[in-house]
């Protein structure tokens, strides 16, 4: 039992009850509730950025105040932390590869490759061989004997999540965290690498067939015109080729930093993720972030650019892509494997079936369909 004989032990006290309260007082202004004698969120006691006198003047429920911490998709100016230009010119000379396993790291296999392309030697024997077996190490090194003067830059899961912790806002971390088909994963981040870098990007297993092929792109060589190309004469800004159906193939494309074509698949994947596409009746797991998402971007974009060519994606058995009446690409090398479950990682149509191919607090991503309206002292409340 306390004694509050003492005068000592009271003051002390009261002083404690008092500012308790006033700090109470303090937190109901800031949230909208007036305080006798005190202008509705202009407490002294609210931070600095809270003093403004409309930062929750209109706060009518919990439903409301929730609102504030989830903010709208940024705008495009917002996605970069580091300014990138598109200054016209070729297709930078860049390939993309990524694979993403459980792991978090890079196959075994893949130091291997790496030494492979370093060594003159070793690559000068290589490209004098016409029995090549069908490996995945020729895949990765047909790559570079094809198109020395490219640099073939590689991402793992872990050098995923660091590049988009580094150079992106952060609500596109979290996107790519909220992805739990790898392949999702693995299409949003193609996206954004490119969106910022320029350059190709090719999937893991693909075979390239073709010398000089991405310099043949870049620069437009070649008479013949395919029926979907413009008539622009001028070096190439995109390219990408034609599925079955409403698909445009992802696994290979090539374009310009900061392409308008990339924006708007970035902004159609991110839309699918916040609103659990997934969970949807009929979902079809190639239009959460893939093809279904790239073909939509390019049918909305692709008639307002110049120098904007396709190539054909070919289905089957032996699955290629042809570009100017020549097979340009083997879309996976013979002894690659030819399913959609990697060892490491996981089958994204399995993901679909089982509604996981995106994460449960997906809709806290962003609030959809606020295009930035809500006031600035608010969206500096966004907790990203």
């Amino acid at each position: 039992m306390i004694s509050f004989t003492n005068r000592r032990c009271v003051l002390p006290l009261v002083l404690a009850i008092a500012f308790f309260l006033e700090r109470q007082n303090a937190l109901l202004s800031c949230l909208g509730g007036a305080r006798p004698g005190k202008r509705s969120g202009g407490d002294t006691y609210a931070p600095n950025d809270w003093a403004d006198h409309q930062t929750f003047e209109h706060v009518q429920s919990a439903n409301d105040l929730n609102r504030f911490h989830t903010c709208p998709m940024p705008e495009e100016d917002e996605w970069l932390l580091t300014k990138v230009t598109n200054s016209g010119g070729n297709i930078p000379k860049y390939l993309h590869k990524v694979i993403l396993t459980t792991t978090g790291g890079f196959p075994e296999y893949v130091p291997g490759i790496l030494n492979m392309m370093k060594n003159d030697e070793l690559r000068s024997k290589a490209s004098k061989r016409h029995d090549w077996t069908g490996s995945i190490e020729e895949a990765h090194l047909s790559w570079k004997i094809r198109n020395p003067d490219y640099e073939i830059r590689y991402y793992d899961l872990h050098y995923c999540r660091l590049y988009l912790r580094q150079f992106f806002h952060p609500l596109f971390l979290r996107a790519f965290d909220c992805i739990e088909a790898f392949a999702g994963k693995a299409n949003l981040f193609r996206y954004l690498v490119v969106y910022r870098e320029g350059g190709f990007y090719s999937d893991w297993k693909q075979l390239c067939l073709k010398d000089d092929l991405l310099d043949f792109i870049s620069e437009n060589r070649g008479t013949d015109q395919p029926r979907w190309d413009k008539p622009a004469s001028g070096d190439t800004e995109w390219f990408s080729a034609w599925g079955n159906g409403n698909r445009m193939q992802n696994a290979f494309f090539g374009a310009m930093p900061k392409s308008p074509i990339l924006a708007e698949a970035i902004r159609f994947a991110l839309h699918n993720i916040q609103r659990r596409a997934d969970l949807e009746s009929g979902a079809d797991s190639l239009q959460m972030t893939g093809v279904g998402v790239l073909y939509k971007a390019v049918l909305k974009v692709a008639k307002s650019l110049d120098g904007v060519r396709f190539g054909t994606y070919h289905y089957g058995d032996n699955k290629v892509f042809r570009y100017r009446n020549e097979t340009i690409i083997k879309h996976k090398c013979s002894k690659c494997g030819q399913d959609q479950a990697w060892s490491e990682g996981n089958d994204y149509t399995m993901k679909l079936k089982i509604g996981e191919y995106f994460c449960p607090d997906a809709p806290s991503l962003f609030l959809p369909g606020d295009n930035g309206t809500k006031p600035a002292v608010l969206r500096r409340l966004c907790f990203w």
